[in-house]
């Protein structure tokens, strides 16, 4: 799978030529341009699994634009939160809440238990700094593990902790796709109307939809 490159398409709209011609490439570039920027393929995103186990693991998969994809083992957990003032209550668990001078944020768990998360993608909402996702690593078993919190409006959030993660590689142009991770059988991915889904052949039908 080839990566193409949106700052060399810019190259080439900058470079047409002014006659009728060179016009009409130019707006041709200027169409094909957003297609670019979005992905090569619809895959390619991060997707979480619809179910997980009854202790809460399922899986997330980040489909790159260059056919390289990273599988993770994760706990994927629903919340509801509410925050008044610098307490934020998740889970049913009350945490102190504050913000770093750039603007990252610190929840306090209290008994020295403090965590740092970074905003991921834009503002959601500038009168709701907290809405949005946040990206953090926690103290597990002994070692960091990456952490992800999405804050949603509804009150709802979801709390992503990502156990392992490998990395593999998928093909297949427009899709179906063949998914290949190490020392696992190959797998088949399809895009439907309401996500992905991904089996292995023999195997159970899993489906995903966006993180």
């Amino acid at each position: 799978m080839r990566e193409r490159d949106p700052a060399a398409a810019i190259v080439k709209v900058r470079g047409a030529g002014a006659d009728s011609r060179g016009m009409k490439r130019r707006e041709l570039m200027l169409l094909t341009l957003p297609a670019i920027l979005d992905g090569a393929e619809p895959i390619v995103g991060r997707w979480r699994s619809v179910t997980t186990t009854k202790g809460g693991i399922g899986a997330v998969y980040d489909f790159r634009a260059n056919g390289s994809v990273a599988y993770s083992s994760a706990a994927l957990v629903d919340l509801e939160y509410g925050l008044e003032g610098q307490v934020l209550t998740i889970g049913g668990q009350r945490v102190g809440i504050g913000w770093h001078a750039d603007g990252r944020l610190q929840l306090n768990f209290g008994q020295d238990v403090i965590e740092d998360f970074s905003r991921k993608g834009e503002i959601v909402d500038a009168a709701q700094p907290l809405l949005g996702e946040w990206a953090g690593r926690r103290v597990m078993a002994g070692r960091k593990i990456p952490v992800s919190m999405q804050f949603r409006a509804g009150n709802r959030a979801l709390m992503v902790l990502f156990l392992k993660t490998v990395l593999g590689r998928y093909q297949g142009g427009a899709g179906p796709w063949t998914l290949t991770l190490p020392s696992l059988p190959p797998r088949r991915v399809v895009a439907g109307t309401g996500g992905l889904t991904i089996a292995a052949a023999g195997g159970d039908v899993h489906e995903f939809v966006r993180l």
